[in-house]
């Protein structure tokens, strides 16, 4: 499915998606409606499978980590997660050699901010994932372990590459 979406919070909040931001800095466009609520406007051109559109809405702060690269997180940890995920674009520009393109918006659990980056792989996992199981995966479950052991394949020729 491919989308477009406009999300009002309120003016406290951000959202983020999995999905490109239509403005140049990548937190989306962002209007203020009369009440002081804030619309942010989103678009994915991309056919993406269902279960992978996501959203997020909550007191967040963003680092921009290369110039297509952001991180969010709370403000009291958006420092630890540049800091953790500072690799990303090279994980993607590895990715890249094989053909791959870069998915809009990859969740990660705060425990892996170890602090030393020794975790950061996970994220070269999931964004393999966008070419080994999201668009092109198993009819049923039998086979999954495909989906799997595509994305670990692929996850460890970028790591070995980065």
């Amino acid at each position: 499915m491919t989308y477009e979406a406009r999300v009002t919070v309120p003016s406290w909040a951000t959202a983020v998606m999995s999905a490109l931001s239509k403005d140049i800095d990548k937190t989306a466009t962002v209007t203020e409606t009369q009440n002081g609520d804030k619309v942010h406007e989103f678009s994915q051109p991309v056919p993406i499978p269902s279960y992978l559109f996501a959203l997020a809405v909550g007191e967040l702060d963003s680092r921009e980590i290369s110039p297509r690269c952001r991180v969010w997180s709370e403000p009291s940890m958006v420092d630890a997660v540049a800091f953790e995920f500072s690799q990303v674009e090279d994980f993607l520009k590895a990715a890249e050699e094989w053909g791959m393109e870069n998915p809009c918006l990859t969740f990660v659990t705060p425990t892996l901010l170890a602090g030393d980056k020794s975790l950061a792989d996970v994220v070269a996992h999931e964004a393999a994932h966008s070419w080994s199981g999201n668009l092109v995966t198993n009819e049923t479950w039998e086979h999954f372990w495909l989906n799997e052991g595509w994305t670990m394949f692929l996850q460890r020729k970028i790591m070995a590459k980065v």
